[in-house]
């Protein structure tokens, strides 16, 4: 049984539906102008593996959700997103 059988995932949205608060999406930006979107999609790469071995430590029965945050880590520092990070319209 996977977490997501326990605890239920929302079914997604759009952002305009409410989904996300428009306060967080307000933080986000502010996140992004302060620091760059590289630097905050790094971050995000961060808390994907950090959040895999949190269940790979804590939560051995539900391996394969590891391994679905370990996928979401891999995509997001894709070569392809690092390269368009990478451009002048980013730094």
């Amino acid at each position: 049984m996977k977490i997501s059988e326990i605890i239920p995932t929302p079914q997604p949205r759009l952002i305009s539906e409410g989904v996300i608060p428009e306060v967080d999406i307000d933080a986000l930006e502010v996140l992004i102008d302060r620091n760059g979107l590289a630097q905050v999609m790094l971050a995000l790469v961060h808390i994907c593996g950090e959040k895999a071995e949190h269940i790979r430590t804590n939560w051995q029965p539900y391996a394969s959700d590891a391994e679905d945050w370990d996928v979401v880590s891999d995509l997001l520092i894709s070569p392809r997103l690092s390269r368009a990070l990478n451009s002048p319209s980013f730094k």
